[in-house]
């Protein structure tokens, strides 16, 4: 982002021009350092933290630690904290989370560092102290998806019908568990990235949230016993019955039975988790395309698998991360009172 598109954005009269000027200037910084995820979500909180530093008469690049400060306070708050894309409006709404205010914290932090402005005026101690008296105002607990344990995906196995829709939304499923894949991720395989042997299949992620650099990541999958449950099984018969030759793995389906030649959206791999959990009579709103994820992980750790092989699969850089779930999935299980009161 030029200096000029800066200041235009900063003295523009009306949030449409600002809108239209941020959209511009955010498809050139956020180039090719980030997942894809990550610059969505980083345009997306530029977006609203551009409209609400003009709303204060205030810049915001370069910031100070007192608006960055004053920001979060109000996100917090629901102060202008929701865009109306449709409407090119700032308005009020519901208070933004713990994580949601990090995530905001970093795309600023993102667009400073590329304007060459350092040190960041998000990493001055005005900053930190603020969003912790709001972590300790708010709580600091994610609200995360449950888990879809392992008992949970064969469950709803019961409930895919033997179409070509089936097949589809059968090795999503199954692959977003078995791989522990975000839902971009699966919605950014292609054909190639995959290579099926005859004891598993080898599966290339492009880029990932844990990944900016995009170097890629190779994890391999074991075929099941269970042919109804193995995710290799359910990749070949989708394959084959969609006969993708190349391009995008998972597409549209539309009514007359066409198979687009674009990918799925993050969105409707939200939506067929959350339908296939709904026929299968569990509580839909708890689940979502983390829940795939994040089942491996706890299903894993409840099954007593080391936290580096899980690490493997699961591409978490940093162990602590794991021994997290590893431990929450033994709480009850490593509980010390439990023949305390027989």
């Amino acid at each position: 982002m030029s200096s000029k598109q800066i200041k235009k954005i900063m003295t523009a009269e009306s949030r449409t021009e600002i809108s239209t000027t941020l959209s511009s200037s955010s498809r050139q910084f956020l180039e090719n350092t980030l997942a894809q995820a990550t610059k969505r979500g980083y345009a997306a909180d530029l977006k609203i933290f551009f409209a609400w530093a003009e709303a204060h008469q205030t810049a915001a690049i370069p910031a100070t630690a007192e608006t960055i400060a004053n920001f979060l306070a109000d996100q917090a708050s629901g102060v202008l904290s929701v865009w109306l894309r449709q409407e090119s409006q700032l308005i009020n709404g519901r208070p933004v989370s713990v994580a949601t205010l990090r995530r905001r914290l970093a795309a600023i932090k993102y667009a400073h560092k590329l304007n060459k402005i350092e040190p960041s005026p998000t990493d001055t101690a005005e900053v930190r102290e603020t969003l912790k008296g709001i972590r300790r105002t708010l709580g600091a607990k994610p609200n995360a998806k449950s888990a879809l344990m392992s008992q949970d995906i064969q469950l709803l196995m019961r409930y895919i019908p033997e179409t070509i829709t089936g097949q589809r939304d059968r090795a999503i499923l199954l692959l977003g568990f078995a791989g522990a894949l975000r839902r971009s991720e699966l919605t950014s395989l292609e054909l190639s990235d995959i290579e099926v042997q005859e004891n598993g299949m080898l599966v290339y992620i492009r880029s990932s949230k844990t990944d900016q650099e995009q170097q890629g990541q190779v994890i391999g999958i074991a075929r099941s016993e269970n042919k109804a449950n193995c995710p290799v099984g359910a990749i070949e018969q989708w394959l084959q019955s969609s006969m993708i030759l190349s391009g995008p793995i998972f597409r549209r389906i539309f009514a007359n039975g066409k198979i687009a030649i674009t990918t799925l959206s993050d969105r409707t791999i939200y939506n067929i988790v959350k339908n296939y959990c709904q026929l299968a009579g569990l509580d839909a709103s708890r689940f979502g395309a983390h829940s795939l994820r994040r089942g491996f992980v706890t299903s894993a750790a409840k099954a007593k698998v080391d936290p580096f092989r899980i690490m493997a699969v699961t591409r978490h850089k940093r162990l602590e991360t794991v021994k997290r779930y590893v431990d929450e999935a033994n709480l009850i299980n490593d509980y010390p009172g439990a023949d305390l009161l027989k």
